[in-house]
């Protein structure tokens, strides 16, 4: 939505003058007439709320006047997001500090997961320190129980170096055996070594290695054989063995080269004292 949008585009009768003081900042006549309609998360057009309105506008001072008023910052826009989501779209993120500072919950979702796993990158937007200063918690788990640095290592590594900075578990494994430390290691692999993405990976490593990471990683595979996982059709999905009802075999999941097992084989020897060939 257009942080442009007029307020008449949204709103009439009450919430319309509302909206309008919102405009000009005149936080005096918002808490007034705020103060005095019969619900304050009532929807406009297309589903926006007056907070959600001082958020496209960009207006930190109504925000925190509206949330003191009991404006639910949860609401969804339809096709849009809460407040909290939408508020990331402007790069200072002083509209979603207002938002946090009012009393907003920094771990509140969206689509399922934590604001945090939105969070745009850092050299374009403030969103991920403001919403760390606040208290998002740094290893929240997504749906598929893997917390942010997990995305942020695919595409925003100084997102991911940020939060290793500010308290993320370099040594997470996910359910399917997937560890930070090989998702480091993968990346590494790919990238130009004359690069500036490949520099801050490195850095990464570092911060993994200063935590009690040890390297080389153990692929995916390596770690489920080590933690007894297993690929299950009931429950469906990757669990313990003992958790397992009914195990099966991923089909998606391919084996992995020759070189991949023999490296895990010795990392099984030398890390674990297992003797093991895959």
């Amino acid at each position: 939505m257009n942080s442009k949008v007029k307020p008449k585009a949204l709103f009439s009768g009450p919430m319309l003058e509302v909206a309008k003081a919102v405009d000009r900042d005149d936080i005096a006549r918002v808490k007034q007439l705020a103060g005095q309609l019969d619900d304050i998360n009532a929807l406009g057009e297309h589903g926006v709320t007056l907070l959600v309105y001082a958020v496209i506008a960009d207006k930190p001072e109504s925000i925190k006047a509206l949330m003191e008023l009991g404006s639910d910052p949860a609401i969804d826009v339809p096709e849009q997001g809460n407040a909290g989501y939408i508020a990331m779209w402007h790069p200072d993120a002083k509209s979603l500090e207002a938002l946090l500072q009012a009393g907003m919950d920094p771990n509140l979702k969206e689509e399922g997961d934590a604001l945090i796993f939105h969070s745009h990158n850092i050299d374009e937007s403030n969103s991920l320190p403001v919403l760390v200063k606040y208290g998002a918690d740094v290893n929240a788990l997504n749906e598929k129980q893997e917390p942010p640095i997990f995305d942020m290592l695919m595409v925003q590594f100084k997102n991911a170096l940020y939060l290793l900075d500010h308290g993320a578990d370099g040594h997470f494994v996910s359910p399917s055996g997937e560890s930070v430390a090989y998702n480091v290691e993968f990346q590494l692999s790919e990238l130009d070594p004359k690069s500036e993405a490949y520099q801050t990976m490195l850095t990464i490593k570092e911060k993994l290695v200063a935590q009690g990471v040890t390297f080389p990683a153990l692929s995916p595979w390596g770690e489920r054989f080590v933690r007894d996982i297993v690929f299950c059709k009931e429950p469906l999905g990757y669990r313990p063995r003992s958790e397992c009802k009914i195990e099966g075999v991923n089909r998606f999941v391919k084996e992995p080269a020759e070189e991949i097992k023999r490296q895990d084989e010795m990392i099984l020897k030398e890390r674990y004292e297992i003797v093991h060939e895959f």
